[in-house]
C-alpha cells in the first residue's frame, strides 16, 4: 500500500505552500472592520483554556479569501493557536504542538482528507486519554464531514459560532459522534467517517480528472461533479454498468456478499451525504443494530441504470437484495480490495489486493456551529 501523504482536496492546486511547519502564526491584526463587530467574545470566561486551529493553506476556500478573515476573528481569541499543515507530516506536527499545551479545542479547517488527519493525529496524541474537543470547517471542495456535523454557514460563521459555543461552555452546541476505525494490513488505525471503495472509487478518480481537464471552462467543483454524473448516466447504454466493477470481497458481520467484483462499496457513519442523496435505502430491521451502515451493489446488478436517481436520494424503495443490492447496519466489515480506495475524501492507493477491516471506532465530541 503506497499513500500519497499529502491531502487531497490540494492535490490539483498550485499555490504556494507555507515553509512554516507546526509553527504558530503570530500576525494579528490590531483593528477588527465594522462587519466583525456583531459578535463579541464578552461571553466568554476571562481564563480560557487553550485551544488549536490546524488550517490546510492549500485547501479550495482557504487559497481563496479565509486568511485576513481568520485572522481577524482569531485576534480576540489569543489562546486559539493557529498552525498551517497541508500534508499529513505538518498536520502531525501541529497536533503534537497542542498535545504538549493540552489544548481542550482542535479546530480543523479544509476539506475532508484535512479533517480526517486532524482527527486521527489527535485521536493518537492524546490516546484516548482525556481527549480535546473537536470542531470542524468547511475549508475544502468535498466537505461532507463538515456537512454533516454543521449547518450550512460559510467558513468564517462556522468559526465565530464554534469559538463562541466553546468558551460559553454549551452543551446543546455540541454532537457525540461515532467514527470508523480501519485497520489496513499492519499500519496504525485510522479514523474517519466514509470509505468510497470498488467502481465508486474508480469512477471518484475519472471524476477528478475530468475537473482537472474542465477547470478553464469553469467546471470544478459541484458543477464538475454533476456534469460528470449526468454525462455518465446519459452515455452509459441500458444494461450495462455504470461504475466499472473492481474487486471487492466483502463479508459483513461474517456474512459474506456474494460475486468477488462490486460495482459501489460505502460505508459510513454519517447521517448524510451530499446533496442529500442517501443510498441507505433498505428499511432496516430489528436485528440490524449495528452502527456501521453499509451498500453495496453487485457487478450485475439489475435495473441500477433507471434507479440510480430514486436510489440515490431514499425515496423509499426497497430494492432487492436478489437483483444486486445489498445494506445493512453491521459491526464488522472485512474487505478484499485492489487498485484503491478512497477515505474522507483521501485516496489510498494499493499496490496489491489488501485486507481492510472496518469496525466502529471511538465517540468523540464536537463543537458546532
Amino acid at each position: 500500500m503506497s499513500n500519497d501523504g499529502v491531502v487531497s482536496e490540494s492535490a490539483a492546486d498550485t499555490s504556494p505552500m507555507s515553509t512554516a511547519t507546526g509553527l504558530q502564526y503570530s500576525d494579528r491584526e490590531p483593528v477588527r472592520s465594522q462587519s466583525e463587530q456583531h459578535i463579541e467574545p464578552a461571553t466568554c470566561s476571562s481564563v480560557r483554556p487553550p485551544a488549536g486551529l490546524i488550517s490546510n493553506p492549500l485547501s479550495f476556500y482557504n487559497q481563496r479569501r479565509a486568511e485576513p478573515v481568520l485572522r481577524k476573528i482569531l485576534q480576540d481569541y489569543p489562546e486559539v493557536h493557529k498552525y498551517p499543515a497541508s500534508n499529513r507530516e505538518e498536520i502531525r506536527a501541529a497536533v503534537s504542538a497542542l498535545r504538549a499545551i493540552d489544548a481542550r479545542l482542535v479546530i480543523a479547517n479544509g476539506g475532508d482528507g484535512t479533517v480526517h488527519g486532524v482527527i486521527t493525529e489527535v485521536w493518537r496524541a492524546w490516546q484516548g486519554n482525556n481527549m480535546p474537543l473537536l470542531a470542524v470547517m468547511p475549508g475544502g471542495r468535498t466537505n461532507v464531514i463538515s456537512q454533516d456535523l454543521n449547518s450550512r454557514l460559510r467558513p468564517r460563521e462556522v468559526l465565530r459560532h464554534i469559538l463562541m459555543n466553546y468558551c460559553s461552555d454549551d452543551k446543546q452546541q455540541r454532537k457525540q459522534r461515532s467514527l470508523l476505525r480501519i485497520d489496513i494490513n499492519n499500519n496504525d488505525p485510522e479514523l474517519g467517517f466514509l470509505i468510497s471503495a470498488a467502481g465508486l472509487a474508480g469512477g471518484i478518480e475519472q471524476c477528478w480528472d475530468f475537473r482537472n481537464r474542465n477547470r478553464k471552462r469553469g467546471m470544478f467543483g459541484g458543477l464538475g461533479t454533476a456534469a460528470w454524473v449526468i454525462g455518465r448516466l446519459l452515455g452509459t447504454p441500458a444494461g450495462t454498468p455504470i461504475l466499472e466493477p473492481r474487486l471487492a470481497r466483502i463479508a459483513v458481520d461474517g456474512e459474506v456478499i456474494p460475486g468477488d467484483q462490486q460495482q459501489i462499496v460505502m460505508v459510513t457513519t454519517n447521517n448524510r451525504l451530499p446533496l442529500f442523496v442517501n443510498p441507505f435505502w433498505q428499511r432496516l430491521g430489528d436485528d440490524n443494530q449495528g452502527e456501521i451502515k453499509v451498500t453495496v451493489v453487485r457487478h450485475k446488478a439489475r435495473g441500477l441504470w433507471w434507479r440510480s436517481l430514486p436510489l440515490s436520494f431514499g425515496w423509499g424503495k426497497v430494492l432487492p437484495e436478489e437483483a444486486g443490492f445489498y445494506s445493512r447496519t453491521a459491526n464488522h466489515i472485512q474487505m478484499q480490495l485492489e487498485q484503491s480506495f478512497h477515505l474522507d475524501g483521501e485516496s489510498w492507493m494499493l499496490e496489491y489486493p489488501q485486507q481492510v477491516d472496518v469496525r466502529p471506532g471511538p465517540k468523540l465530541e464536537f463543537v458546532v456551529a
